[in-house]
């Protein structure tokens, strides 16, 4: 295949790519918006982060968000591309824009993992990882799945141990770097 050929197929599938997003947000204009589960969704979303800014650590701010924030990243890249693969499928997104259930991975999962960081923070980390990693896994995906909000296709609960243990030990590493200086 020549580079002409190559660029026409890309620009081919950018075509069809754009058609399904337009599909998806008439979808979502028509039938997902203002919906209960939309409301639940959108409530997922900035209520815990209220409850955050109320509770938290004040003068760990930082360090916490820093770590919120790479759980963010990891979450959403995670969901990107379980939701790319097939793995599973979202339909009552807050916005149709994102392939991702914006709830879990701009809030709840780092919020949840950044509470846990600084509650106990003594206790050992490996347990409070295998407890959220277990809680989320086995009760929070099944919970939405009961809910219509999440739905797993070529995807089950054992398998998402490991990745949810990995995030919150990625996060508890990076909160706990000495390496912050003043600017």
């Amino acid at each position: 295949m020549d580079e002409l050929q190559v660029v026409n197929e890309m620009k081919n599938i950018y075509q069809q790519l754009n058609h399904i997003t337009n599909e998806t947000i008439r979808i979502w204009k028509e039938h997902v918006v203002f919906t209960w589960r939309w409301w639940i969704g959108l409530a997922l979303t900035v209520i815990p982060w209220i409850l955050w800014i109320k509770y938290r650590k004040k003068e760990s701010t930082g360090r916490l968000l820093f770590a919120g924030f790479t759980t963010l990243i990891m979450a959403s890249w995670f969901d990107f591309l379980g939701v790319s693969y097939g793995l599973w499928i979202y339909k009552y997104e807050v916005l149709p824009a994102l392939p991702a259930l914006m709830p879990c991975d701009f809030t709840l999962i780092p919020v949840i993992i950044m509470s846990l960081i600084q509650y106990k923070p003594h206790l050992n980390p490996w347990l409070k990882g295998v407890v959220y990693a277990g809680l989320t896994s086995f009760a929070g995906e099944p919970f939405f799945h009961f809910l219509g909000l999440y739905e797993p296709l070529k995807w089950n609960s054992f398998m998402s141990f490991p990745v949810y243990l990995g995030m919150f030990m990625v996060a508890y590493a990076v909160s706990r770097n000495k390496n912050f200086a003043k600017i």
